[in-house]
């Protein structure tokens, strides 16, 4: 039994991703990759910009 070959070719553990965070555009808190703001309400003030 050979263990360590079997890790050699495409066998290699993959590490888990880590999640993505982002902030929120209003406030900088972390929020969800989807919808990037933390509270429904600052929904409405995105396209306030510039």
């Amino acid at each position: 039994m050979s263990d360590k070959k079997c890790l050699g070719k495409g066998e290699t553990p993959k590490a888990p991703k880590p999640e993505h965070k982002y902030q929120c555009a209003r406030c900088g808190a972390t929020a969800k990759k989807e919808s990037r703001l933390c509270k429904p309400k600052h929904l409405k003030v995105t396209h306030h910009q510039g």
